[in-house]
């Protein structure tokens, strides 16, 4: 694991967490596939960055954007039977792993609350093919987990995720950005 590789979750039990596992089987056959070809069903995404030689994991919570130790973000056993990690399939610089690193720092520092509103959006998308949610800057002023996952790899990797803002867990396993 490094900086730069991604990681998503799944099997939450919250409400929360099944609602958005319920939402992306659905999406998945809007695109074609059968949820049951998959071994999981990712609900939430996150960033593996480096704190002064440390790994922790970055992501969108409730309580918005953190930046955690990987023992305090996940058990032990969440990391053994719930998160998935991904790695670049075009690999990072170390520039790039230190870039990520610092853009993820400055948004956790910055406040970015979490985008709850996300979730009306991502139903759009899914019924109706197109987003109506913000794109671009306008997007950067509130996340969620695998919009502010793809927002960064887009900015590493302009062309990963062209619209970062409509991003869910399914397009980021989809996407073919990332290898398991």
């Amino acid at each position: 694991m490094k900086a730069g590789d991604i990681i998503l979750v799944h099997s939450g039990r919250s409400i929360l967490a099944r609602g958005i596992t319920y939402y992306m089987k659905l999406y998945l056959k809007s695109k074609g596939f059968d949820p049951d070809d998959f071994n999981f069903i990712p609900h939430h995404a996150g960033t593996i960055i480096d704190v002064w030689g440390e790994l922790h994991v970055a992501e969108a919570v409730g309580r918005g954007y953190v930046v955690q130790p990987l023992l305090k973000a996940y058990s032990l056993d969440e990391w053994e039977q719930r998160v998935e990690i991904y790695e670049p399939v075009k690999s990072y610089t170390k520039q790039q792993q230190e870039d990520i690193s610092k853009m993820a720092i400055k948004y956790s520092l910055s406040g970015v609350p979490y985008d709850y509103l996300n979730f009306i959006y991502q139903i759009g998308m899914i019924k109706f093919g197109r987003w109506f949610g913000p794109r671009g800057q306008k997007a950067e002023n509130r996340f969620y987990c695998s919009e502010v996952t793809a927002t960064l790899a887009e900015k590493i990797q302009p062309g990963s995720f062209p619209n970062p803002a409509a991003t869910n867990p399914v397009d980021i396993l989809l996407s073919g950005v990332y290898k398991i």
